[in-house]
């Protein structure tokens, strides 16, 4: 891995320089959850630089500290893009972002304990044996810590990769965030890791703000950083770096030299022996799970995460009804009957306090992260989650937790809903946000689904009752929103469709495009549309109270909205039910008999808007 060298994060504002260009870099890093339909513009950018570079894929969605909402479905589509891609890294961060019911689209900070500890490896363990390969673990920036931490947050992911045979992708600007944020020694954090463990490292810049510490992404690596960085080398080794930027995107030029940077120091760092994945075997795994209790010296046990409450029952029997007969039995041999009751009564009494122990050591967290994330939406629960926090500035560390969450929901309905955002304004359109965040949970950890149910959403939106036609328009942006993000298929052609015999046209049957969705208003969202567009030349509608009609295509991979006459529509929307070409266009001639279909079939296939029809693959 230490072959890498140095990358920076592939960014859609840097993709057609990446495409035309390929400037020279070490690897690239995108995060996973950015190309998991693996359709549209993005995934045919990654399919032709992949090529060229090596490519890291670095998730934000799995939330694997979650004490419940963990996605089984989110899991199953990370390891298809990776088996897609096959990437040099994967890789996550220890944190949690989900309650039951709810993704909160964060990387919320965990209670380092024992509990957490095994819940992470159990995790760990299970998306690595999904994955079949190596999992990086990234430690996070955080605004708070709480009281019940028991070890810091390397001695945490040191015991992880123990347990597990994880790796860590040790963010060096997150150390000196939490170092300035929390009084913690960021050479120290260093120490407790292994040189071997470490499969990555980041760099980024940061902001500083009166209430803390911001790993926000949208500056240059800040000079501590840059020493830091070289402590790291120095007890790491040359490890894969990265230059990460998100936010306030630079000219490619200034990211490429950032990585110039680190390029000069990552060539003088010593070469890096890093430990093989397949050291933790299983049998290394169940012997870390069986480690004894920091706290208590017990036995530790990850069996409630681990199995099944079947599994644990069959467990229970196994042990109870074997292990401890056999050890009664071979008692009795040397001591009387009574004594070996008093043995096994004393066994069982230590194992059902141990298991009341765990039982309740879960129940708190699972009950920590619920009221840390109702807390979020119910400024009534703020005082009882402030008490989870160590004292300081926790109320306005955990404020910094809301605002996040609130400036989510915003920014990424607004990438969604442009023009639902220019009729409305800024203020409207950020308490629409909110209100549209609280009643509508996210159930999807992949941020670019938020928003689905927006349309409906305005229909029963009391504030938006004066501005009838804005769930259409919500509907219409939705449409543009998925299509970028539709599978590629091949669509018909003027030659595929030439070749058909012409006795056969009619009864040809053509899907549409998975790009292609069809709209129908009864007012005039489409043309109201197209007037918020740049150089389109339509004016504003005088009368909302017009239908209009419209599909949405993505030719050449960018989304665009077409308008449709009522009888062209009635057409598109036969064919996409089934109907033969003949039924389609017989659907049109009955909302208008001056139906032009050479005029219309000219705009679908130039829009790439039909697929080949069964009739045509089967002569194929």
């Amino acid at each position: 891995m230490g072959a890498l060298g140095v990358g920076v994060g592939l960014r859609a504002p840097h993709y057609r320089q990446f495409l035309d260009q390929r400037p020279r870099v070490g690897w690239l890093e995108v995060h996973s959850e950015n190309y998991l339909d693996a359709g549209g513009w993005d995934w045919h950018v990654l399919e032709q630089l992949r090529r060229d570079y090596p490519l890291s894929l670095h998730g934000v969605g799995l939330g694997l500290g979650s004490a419940r909402g963990f996605s089984d479905e989110h899991l199953r589509r990370v390891c298809a893009l990776v088996a897609r891609v096959q990437p040099a890294l994967v890789s996550e961060h220890l944190s949690w972002g989900a309650v039951e019911g709810r993704q909160l689209h964060d990387l919320l900070p965990l209670v380092l304990d024992e509990v957490a500890l095994a819940l992470l490896a159990a995790r760990v363990a299970r998306v690595q044996d999904a994955l079949g390969r190596q999992l990086l673990l990234e430690n996070v920036s955080t605004y708070v810590r709480f009281r019940a931490d028991a070890m810091s947050e390397a001695e945490f992911l040191a015991a992880l990769a123990a347990r597990t045979g994880c790796g860590v992708l040790l963010d060096v600007n997150n150390l000196y965030v939490n170092q300035c944020n929390h009084g913690e020694d960021a050479l120290a954090a260093m120490a407790a890791l292994a040189p071997g463990v470490v499969g990555e490292i980041h760099l980024a810049g940061h902001l500083v703000t009166p209430q803390a510490v911001i790993d926000h992404h949208g500056a240059r690596v800040a000079a501590p950083v840059w020493r830091l960085y070289e402590a790291a080398l120095q007890r790491f080794g040359a490890v894969p770096t990265l230059i990460e930027w998100d936010t306030d995107m630079p000219l490619l030029e200034v990211l490429l030299g950032e990585a110039g940077k680190a390029e000069a120091l990552h060539a003088r760092a010593p070469a890096i022996t890093v430990m093989p994945f397949e050291r933790a075997s299983k049998a290394a795994q169940r012997a870390a799970s069986r480690a004894p209790d920091r706290a208590t010296g017990e036995m530790s046990s990850q069996v409630a995460y681990q199995t099944s409450d079947k599994a644990t029952d069959q467990t229970s029997s196994k042990a109870t009804g074997q292990t401890s007969d056999k050890a009664a039995g071979q008692t009795s041999d040397k001591v009387t009957g009574e004594t070996s009751g008093q043995v096994t009564d004393q066994t069982s009494e230590k194992a059902t306090d141990q298991t009341l122990d765990q039982a309740t050591c879960q129940t708190a967290l699972l009950d920590g992260q619920q009221l840390f994330a109702g807390a979020l939406f119910d400024a009534g629960l703020t005082a009882p989650a402030l008490a989870l926090f160590k004292p300081g500035q926790a109320a306005e560390r955990y404020a910094l937790y809301r605002g996040n969450q609130s400036e989510t929901w915003r920014k990424t309905l607004a990438g969604a809903y442009p023009v639902l955002l220019a009729l409305v304004g800024e203020d409207f359109f950020g308490g629409l946000a909110r209100a549209y965040g609280r009643a509508q949970p996210s159930g999807n950890p992949d941020l670019n689904h938020f928003g689905a149910g927006m349309a409906a959403f305005l229909r029963n939106f009391s504030h938006a009752a004066h501005l009838p036609y804005l769930p259409d328009m919500a509907a219409l942006e939705w449409a543009l929103h998925r299509a970028h993000y539709a599978p590629a298929a091949h669509a018909l052609t003027a030659a595929d469709l030439a070749a058909l015999p012409a006795d056969q046209v009619e009864a040809a049957g053509f899907g549409l495009h998975p790009a292609v969705q069809l709209l129908a208003s009864e007012h005039a969202v489409v043309p109201l549309w197209l007037a918020h567009q740049p150089d389109s030349g339509v004016d504003f509608p005088d009368d909302m109270a017009q239908p209009s009609y419209a599909l949405v295509a993505r030719p050449q991979w960018t989304p665009l909205l077409a308008p449709l006459s009522a009888a062209g529509h009635a057409a598109l929307r036969a064919l996409a039910q089934g109907a033969s070409l003949g039924a389609a266009l017989d659907a049109a001639f009955e909302l208008d008999q001056n139906f032009d279909v050479a005029a219309s079939l000219q705009q679908w296939l130039a829009l790439g808007v039909l697929l080949e029809s069964a009739v045509a693959l089967e002569r194929a």
